[in-house]
């Protein structure tokens, strides 16, 4: 079976540490898929990611693995819904269907609103 890639099905804005949202994102019209994915920690008290955001392999997604300010991206592109950037994992490595996958952790938007 052949490698593919993951059908997009909306679009991000990224901004890397400490630039949300006071700076322009770094990215835009990024192709990606938003799906939801959460999970608690191990005392099933608190949400560690709430969905994963698939990007294609060469889109400059970072996580905030180090401790400093995690990244952002917003879905649909900027003025959608804003989430913190956790990890980020390359998938299908080497392959055609090579991309990434992030978990993301929601921001509390402003409701009213459908882009979640």
């Amino acid at each position: 079976m052949a490698d593919k890639s993951p059908a997009w099905n909306t679009t991000c804005a990224i901004w890397h540490e400490a630039m949300a949202p006071a700076a322009p994102p770094v990215a835009t019209g990024v192709p990606c898929r938003l799906e939801p994915d959460p999970v608690l920690d191990s005392l099933g008290t608190q949400l560690v990611w709430t969905h994963r955001l698939l990007v294609p392999a060469g889109t400059d997604l970072r996580d905030g693995a180090d401790g400093g300010l995690a990244p952002q991206v917003a879905v649909p592109d900027a003025a959608g819904t804003r989430f913190e950037v956790r990890f980020v994992a390359v998938a299908g490595r080497g392959g055609a269907g090579e991309h990434k996958v992030a978990r993301l952790r929601r921001l509390r938007p402003d409701w009213p609103t459908d882009n979640i």
